[in-house]
């Protein structure tokens, strides 16, 4: 699996993708906003419709470590 961020009008968005592009799993953060998580029921189903290209400049890859971080954090903050 690969992990990459893209920051996007004040929006990060965390995503789990194979080598292919297909994303498994993403997370969303915005500041003031009520952030998102593909597999959490909280929230209505959400997940790209598009396989990524992974050779976008703007997707950076992020280390497998930082994943249970920011998934952590935001589900404390959805509680």
């Amino acid at each position: 699996m690969i992990y990459l961020l893209l920051y996007s009008d004040g929006q990060k968005w965390y995503f789990e993708a194979d080598d292919e592009g297909v994303v498994y799993r993403q997370m969303l953060l915005e500041e003031g906003k009520a952030s998102r998580i593909s597999n959490v029921k909280k929230y209505d189903f959400f997940l790209t419709d598009h396989e990524l290209h992974l050779d976008d400049p703007e997707l950076q890859p992020i280390s497998t470590c930082d994943i249970p971080i920011y998934t952590m954090k935001m589900l404390e903050a959805m509680q």
